[in-house]
């Protein structure tokens, strides 16, 4: 495959959709992500099996000493903010990677680095801890010894230039001298150290989260083991075909020309990027809004809802717009969307997305998705809006399904949570512990109290979140319809969703939701959602 070098900034993806736990407060614009280049990678999970290993893969030929000084000091400066002041990698990494002016190169190697990094850290500490105590090493020293240590273990860097420039990165003195040691003993004991004993380790994963994966969802060990190690791949780019300027076929030509190559998914006009990396804005159709950048996952969600011509669709927590512009595609622009973000620096960011792909169904609106009586106000203003728009244009509408304007045909809710469906966009969330739990999931109950209270009778009301947990899925799901016994979780039948559909007892039995799992769905995120209809004829009950 031809290299996409472009500008140094080529690592840069534009996440137009996905994780809601990417959204920052205040405003803060979280579209970056960085993607990495895997060319440097040697994926190794027991140490003591480790290979004789070859002086560097081709992007790091001669020494790697030198080249990419530069870009072991920017990884280290990034996992310094990362651990001390909670910074988000993708953002940091790309601040940092636009202030250096670093080449393609050492910019793709720095970002193995950060990602491989923070993608072993436990594992790492491991290893590291059975040459030394960690506990009285400082954090500095510490990420030091993490970028040496990953080197070793995982690439294919040449042991001296590992150790060295990982050296460098620590003051002069008795720290640089420890340093030196501890990584030149990994270097010679490394085949004889003990493997991490338990999944955790192994893979540096939340241990509370495997734990509640497996006694609900992944019951079998193989079945939890694949999941674990399926987070420590790089994530595949998701592309999603704009089907109102493109039709799926053109715009894999169009890369095919560029000698890129698109993987088809079982949902029509998305894509893999094969190989990924590089500037997207740079490649084919971008610029003319063609596609855009969304989790295949993510693209479930829409699919769920299906909303058709006509319709009018309320998406609670639009940004970044991904999912508010899927559902105008699918509706091929003909309807309403009324996309409400509590952010308005958030609800800039859907504009702009819909700005891009020319989409015009879409009317956002900084508000509080969880004030029922703002929700439905917005939602009779925009049909009066219409109204006398269609009246000026002496247009015909069909009847209204419902004769109330204060409720929508479709409420689609990507609620926040806790992100444990893209560890491997996100590394740092591996390292967080459950107690944002409870509070996360009371706002998911308040968030799905406001939206069953706008949808019509026999309308829908789609909730999704980037988690695997059942405790953000089916057992939020589970609550609203105990609470608002009008709704129900009917079977999920969509030829595209089948292969995603998942069963519960807990929603009434057999396919009544999406569950996407990294390692058995093509390398998507882990995501769930569900699609609740109000029956025809109930009443909505009064606060849930």
């Amino acid at each position: 495959m031809p290299s996409l070098a472009l500008t140094p900034l080529l690592l840069v993806v534009l996440l137009f959709g996905g994780a809601k736990s990417l959204l920052l407060p205040g405003g803060v614009k979280p579209m970056l992500l960085i993607a990495q280049a895997s060319s440097f990678h040697k994926s190794v999970h027991r140490i003591s099996q480790l290979p004789n290993r070859h002086t560097a893969v081709a992007a790091v030929a001669h020494d790697a000493s030198t080249e990419f000084a530069g870009s072991r000091a920017l990884a280290h400066a990034v996992l310094l903010k990362v651990h001390k002041n909670g910074a988000f990698a993708n953002l940091a990494l790309n601040a940092l990677l636009a202030k250096s002016g670093t080449s393609f190169s050492g910019g793709s190697f720095a970002t193995e680095l950060v990602y491989g990094v923070l993608r072993n850290r436990a594992s790492l500490d491991h290893f590291l801890g059975q040459l030394t105590n960690l506990n009285r090493t400082d954090v500095s020293t510490l990420t030091a010894l993490r970028i040496g240590a990953y080197e070793l273990l995982h690439l294919e860097t040449a042991d001296y230039a590992a150790v060295n420039e990982a050296v460098s990165l620590v003051p002069s003195g008795p720290r640089r001298r420890f340093a030196n040691a501890v990584l030149r003993s990994l270097s010679r004991r490394r085949a004889s150290l003990i493997d991490p004993p338990s999944l955790w380790l192994r893979y540096s994963l939340p241990e509370w989260l495997l734990r509640q994966l497996r006694a609900s969802l992944l019951r079998t060990d193989a079945e939890l083991g694949a999941w674990a190690a399926s987070q420590q791949e790089t994530p595949k780019i998701g592309l999603r075909v704009n089907t109102l300027r493109a039709r799926p076929e053109d715009v894999k030509e169009a890369f095919s020309a560029r000698g890129l190559v698109l993987e088809g998914t079982p949902i029509h006009g998305a894509f893999h990027l094969a190989g990924g990396g590089g500037n997207v804005a740079k490649l084919p159709g971008f610029k003319e809004g063609n596609w855009t950048v969304q989790d295949v996952a993510a693209q479930l969600v829409g699919v769920l809802a299906s909303p058709s011509r006509g319709q009018t669709v309320l998406e609670l927590c639009a940004a970044p717009g991904g999912k508010s512009t899927h559902l105008a595609e699918l509706m091929g622009d003909d309807g309403r969307v009324i996309s409400v973000e509590v952010h308005a620096k958030k609800a800039q960011l859907v504009r702009d997305a819909c700005s891009r792909l020319g989409i015009q169904s879409v009317a956002v609106h900084a508000a509080d998705a969880t004030d029922v009586q703002t929700l439905k106000a917005l939602l009779a203003s925009s049909a009066l809006t219409q109204a006398k728009m269609d009246t000026c244009s002496g247009g015909e509408q069909d009847p209204p399904a419902s004769s109330d304007t204060s409720l929508a045909d479709i409420v689609v809710l990507d609620a926040p949570c806790s992100g444990m469906g893209t560890l491997r966009r996100n590394p740092e969330h591996r390292y967080q512990d459950d107690s944002r739990l409870a509070e996360l999931t009371k706002l998911q109950d308040r968030l799905l109290d406001a939206g069953a209270a706008c949808v019509r009778p026999g309308g829908s009301l789609v909730y999704s979140v980037c988690s695997p947990l059942a405790v953000e899925g089916c057992e939020r799901v589970a609550a609203v319809l105990h609470r608002h016994p009008e709704f129900e979780c009917p079977e999920v039948t969509h030829r595209e969703l089948v292969i995603y559909a998942a069963s519960s007892t807990l929603l009434g039995g057999t396919n009544r939701c999406i569950q996407s799992w990294t390692h058995r769905h093509g390398g998507c995120d882990s995501f769930f959602a569900a699609r609740l209809v109000r029956r025809e004829g109930t009443a909505p009950v009064p606060g849930g």
